[in-house]
């Protein structure tokens, strides 16, 4: 093309041209749409957007129809189809318009009636997987005998394809697992590098009691680890010490103190659980999740949490009382303990000195200290500090931590985790793509490794075996330590015997 203004007026004539053809096809054919029940019919005229669009619409008719087709022309300009059976006159042509991109039928011939395959080709993971989607969203925990037969009965798919149809639906519906790591890129103690780290007594406690058994290790095993005082803790693992100094390194280098005796907690924290109780209610919530991809995994956490916010707050509008109905339940049961268990005599100023057996603990009410410290670690009175705020006629939630009140528990769940897009709105990201880790499986089948108790030398089990063509029985260990090496025996068959006997050599039966 040059530059003109007798180049312009050609290639706008040209453009008009192009329109007035495509015009009179529009006027001739239609745009071809699906029908109401989603079937699938063709007629001569139909006009296509492209050809991808036309392969797509003859995939689902061969699917529908349960015929299977076979190319006779296939260029940039005629798409030409028949039965593969030549026998049965069934022909469509189509043919690409002048716009070099619409495709429109020219002839068919609907004469068709060979019978159906059982398994049609055409009816592939991909095709068969679009069709299925919506159902498969309905319902994401069909069984898979169920599906099987439906698409058996409706698409005539063998059985490794309903696999991989399965596959496909659930990579669009919950996502893929490549997918799922993007994102992920900053760890944990990078994101919250001042925060505290516990560990499970009950899970530490096992690891210990496999090496070193035994009731007496586990009543001061939990006796160090749920003292709230150094000098309890210190007394508990010195009873271990002098039973056995080798569970005594064992837990004083294993763990640090902080992860796992409440006497190290960090005080501000105002928390003194040693076990992992709310964290395995959280895994039983989300168990039907952890499966999924972790974008898709992520989601659906998302979706619980910001319901169990709204729901809470709404539940806490109903209280009224100074502290959480949970809190309250615990001060009952120490007022309870205080009045039985506990003596008082009080010094002045807030100070009193409490003794529990034979054993006293000072408790400064002003400075919130307590010798037990199990108020400085959970935040909430204890018995001993319970019995001094008792006696001055005061209330005992006016002394706990103010994180326990009504007031901090609404303002906790006030805030909402607002909704997230769906993942195709983000745009792109310049941060790399995370990869999942290859897995790596060794080939051949699974070696099961069968591990017995007792490290005792097993029994042997002699069993005997007859000697062909002699009257002698030999011996045969099956199981068991061998001792020695056995004496090699050879064996001789009857023919062999009497041969040497004939000649006057002696056999071992002689």
């Amino acid at each position: 093309m040059t530059i003109g203004h007798g180049s312009i007026h050609d290639d706008v004539g040209e453009n008009l041209l192009i329109v007035n053809k495509m015009a009179r096809v529009f006027r001739q054919g239609k745009l071809w749409s699906r029908n109401r029940d989603g079937n699938v019919s063709l007629a001569v005229g139909d006009i296509f957007t492209s050809k991808e669009e036309f392969l797509n619409v003859m995939k689902d008719y061969c699917v529908q129809h349960g015929v299977s087709l076979r190319k006779i022309k296939n260029t940039r300009s005629r798409y030409t189809q028949r039965c593969i059976n030549n026998d049965y006159p069934f022909k469509i042509h189509a043919v690409v318009l002048v716009d070099k991109c619409t495709w429109m039928i020219r002839s068919l011939n609907e004469g068709h009636k060979c019978p159906n395959t059982q398994f049609n080709k055409h009816a592939s993971s991909k095709c068969v997987a679009t069709k299925l989607l919506d159902e498969f969203k309905d319902n994401p925990n069909m069984d898979k005998g169920t599906m099987q037969k439906t698409l058996m009965r409706r698409f005539g798919v063998p059985d490794y394809t309903c696999w991989r149809v399965r596959k496909l639906m659930k990579n669009v519906v919950e996502g893929r697992h490549d997918e799922g790591y993007k994102g992920i890129i900053k760890t944990l103690k990078n994101i919250m590098p001042q925060a505290s780290r516990r560990i499970c007594v009950l899970h530490f406690y096992k690891n210990f009691a496999s090496l070193y058994p035994g009731a007496w290790f586990d009543c001061f095993f939990y006796i160090a680890a749920n003292a709230y005082s150094e000098f309890v803790f210190k007394k508990a693992m010195d009873k271990i010490k002098d039973k056995d100094i080798s569970d005594f390194h064992w837990l004083r280098d294993n763990e640090p103190l902080e992860h796992w005796a409440r006497f190290k907690f960090d005080q501000t924290l105002k928390v003194d659980d040693n076990t992992n109780n709310f964290v395995e209610s959280f895994n039983n919530a989300i168990v039907k999740h952890r499966e999924k991809p972790t974008y898709t995994m992520l989601e659906e956490i998302r979706k619980l949490i910001g319901a169990r916010f709204d729901k809470r707050f709404q539940i806490s509008a109903d209280w009224d009382g100074k502290v959480t109905p949970f809190v309250e339940k615990k001060l009952k049961k120490v007022e309870l303990e205080s009045r039985n268990y506990c003596n008082l005599v009080p010094a002045g100023r807030g100070e009193f000195a409490v003794r529990e057996g034979s054993t006293n603990f000072t408790v400064k009410l002003a400075y919130h200290y307590c010798d037990f410290q199990r108020w400085q670690v959970s935040g909430i009175p204890c018995k001993h500090v319970a019995r001094c705020i008792l006696s001055l006629n005061h209330k005992l939630d006016d002394y706990c931590y103010p994180w326990f009140n009504v007031e901090s528990y609404r303002k906790l769940y006030d805030g909402i985790i607002h909704p997230i897009p769906d993942s195709c709105l983000w745009g792109e990201s310049e941060l790399p793509a995370l990869d999942p880790p290859f897995e790596l499986r060794k080939r051949g089948r699974i070696e099961k490794h069968k591990r017995r108790k007792s490290r005792l030398p097993i029994p042997p089990q002699l069993s005997t075996i007859q000697l062909s063509g002699t009257k002698r029985k030999k011996p045969q260990q099956k199981t068991g330590n061998p001792v020695g090496r056995p004496r090699k025996i050879q064996r001789l068959s009857l023919a062999s015997t009497s041969t040497a006997a004939a000649s006057g050599v002696p056999t071992q039966s002689s």
